[in-house]
């Protein structure tokens, strides 16, 4: 038996993509679902960095995506604002070349084994 993560619910789909370099992005969703409004923020492929309790191989029947950071603000248009502000940019055509290449599957919470780069090491977005 395959031990999968728990999954983590988040109400919505809308990506936010920031290219860093050739080939690589952080990617982000808002949750406006309560206050404060969190945003999530995932890498390339739904990867972590580091090594987590479970293996991505492992699942051949679901696809997990991780969590690797996390910034809460006091509404969705300050959230917004943060994302563009730090080059963050929406994707909101399906046609757009960034939307075929979003992480897609089950997202997991890996926030515990990652080093928290929006959040403790000073590529903080800002939070007004």
């Amino acid at each position: 038996m395959k031990i999968k993560p728990p999954p983590f619910i988040l109400e919505t789909n809308e990506w936010w993509v920031k290219p860093l370099a050739m080939l690589q992005h952080n990617w982000a969703l808002i949750d406006d679902s309560s206050t404060p409004v969190s945003v999530y923020f995932f890498h390339d492929g739904g990867t972590t960095k580091n090594l987590s309790n479970f293996s991505f191989r492992s699942f051949d029947d679901e696809k997990f995506i991780a969590i690797v950071d996390s910034l809460d603000f006091p509404s969705r248009v300050a959230a917004e604002i943060g994302l563009e502000e730090n080059g963050f940019k929406k994707i909101t055509d399906p046609s757009n070349l960034f939307f075929a290449y979003r992480p897609t599957g089950t997202p997991f919470d890996a926030r515990k084994t990652e080093p928290g780069i929006y959040s403790k090491q000073g590529y903080l977005l800002r939070v007004d």
